[in-house]
């Protein structure tokens, strides 16, 4: 793969080389006291990831030792795990900033996870088993977008599976773009500081983006279809929540790309290029994760999960597991000692993997079923002939 990518750079051009800076902590003057922006920036972006983290895995430690709805529950534990996962990353890369490319670029595929088990929790808010899911969806009728006036309209089923692949390709392609980032970084044709055509940085930025706008598109315009539906779980807190992670990061990047194009942000005595290329925009992501992390204990809480106070608890499809023997018949959390079930089946890849193939399993059955088939007037009309 590194051959072929060097090939095809050296065969655009011999004279293409990628723009060079020192990549260095030795600013020539300090900011603070004794401390240079770099070691400044260890401490405050190391002291936002600690308690970045530590509040997320306080929240998820309380939906595992609460584990009332285990389908609901662990996707919120994977779309929480998404805020340590920028966090950390973020950390690295202010710690060894030549590895900076590496360090950015995993923090995508678990932000893709955290994207499709978001749309998954979405699909369970909407009704309490899958026969009404599929049931609700299938008398949609989706009206086409303002640039498709005249199209006709989508059934429900139909629009369902097609967002469902806008989704999930997400995390396939951000999986690739990713791996790509650092095969062609090891390959010398990746170049971060070029815009160029002939390095990788260009290309894989735009099918990124490109990749995630389609995907997060897909998943609002799914709530806004079934919002109605969704009212007493907070699923527009929930939404933003998720949509502030992506939106503040992916604003930023731009806003310093703008930045540094404009000689607003440049070099200095006090800060160096990397403080300003990679320091500063990774800085930034390490504190605004504790408000967001704070925010998702309010979006994200366990409150609708107690088995002691809430009515959703009492239903059907919130129901934990009973204590036959017990006279009480008291329901008990699912999660066991310390949450380690709950745990087991967040790191469980088996279980990842099926959420994949599950909802598209159903919608296809669902759509062979006689009773959700989509039929056109003539075939009614022959359904219904001599009734």
């Amino acid at each position: 793969m590194g051959r072929l990518l060097n090939f095809i750079h050296e065969h655009h051009s011999s004279n293409h080389t990628c723009p060079s800076h020192v990549v260095s902590e030795d600013e020539t003057k300090n900011v603070v006291g004794n401390l240079s922006f770099y070691h400044l920036n260890m401490i405050i972006s190391g002291a936002s990831t600690v308690l970045a983290c530590v509040i997320i895995f306080a929240l998820m430690m309380r939906h595992a030792t609460r584990f009332s709805n285990p389908t609901e529950q662990i996707r919120v534990m994977r779309i929480s795990s998404v805020v340590p996962v920028y966090s950390i990353f973020s950390f690295l890369s202010v710690c060894f900033p030549n590895g900076y490319v590496y360090f950015s670029s995993w923090p995508d595929p678990f932000e893709g996870l955290a994207l499709y088990s978001f749309f998954l929790l979405l699909c369970e808010f909407i009704a309490p088993s899958d026969e009404q899911r599929v049931g609700l969806i299938a008398t949609l009728k989706i009206k086409p977008s303002r640039l498709r006036r005249k199209a006709p309209p989508v059934d429900g089923l139909t629009w369902f599976k097609r967002t469902y692949y806008v989704v999930v390709q997400y995390p396939i392609v951000a999986l690739i773009t990713t791996v790509v980032s650092c095969i062609t970084q090891g390959a010398g044709v990746y170049c971060l500081d070029s815009k160029e055509p002939y390095f990788a940085h260009i290309w894989i930025t735009i099918i990124k983006n490109v990749s995630i706008s389609f995907a997060v598109m897909a998943v609002v315009k799914f709530y806004m279809q079934l919002k109605g539906h969704m009212e007493e779980h907070r699923a527009l807190a929930k939404l933003l929540a998720f949509k502030l992670i992506v939106g503040l990061t992916f604003a930023e990047s731009i806003l310093f790309t703008i930045l540094r194009t404009a000689s607003i942000l440049k070099a200095s005595s006090a800060m160096t290029y990397t403080d300003i290329t990679i320091g500063l925009p990774t800085m930034i992501i390490c504190i605004q994760m504790v408000p967001l992390a704070c925010f998702f204990h309010y979006a994200y809480s366990v409150s609708p999960y107690s088995v002691m106070k809430l009515p959703l608890a009492n239903q059907p499809r919130y129901e934990p597991v009973d204590d036959i023997a017990e006279i009480k018949m008291r329901q008990k959390y699912q999660g066991g000692p310390l949450g380690i079930y709950a745990w087991a089946q967040f790191f469980n890849p088996v279980a990842m993997a099926r959420e994949f193939v599950f909802p598209l399993t159903l919608v296809n059955t669902a759509a062979r079923s006689p009773e959700h088939q989509i039929l056109t007037p003539e075939q009614q009309d022959e359904r219904y002939e001599g009734l």
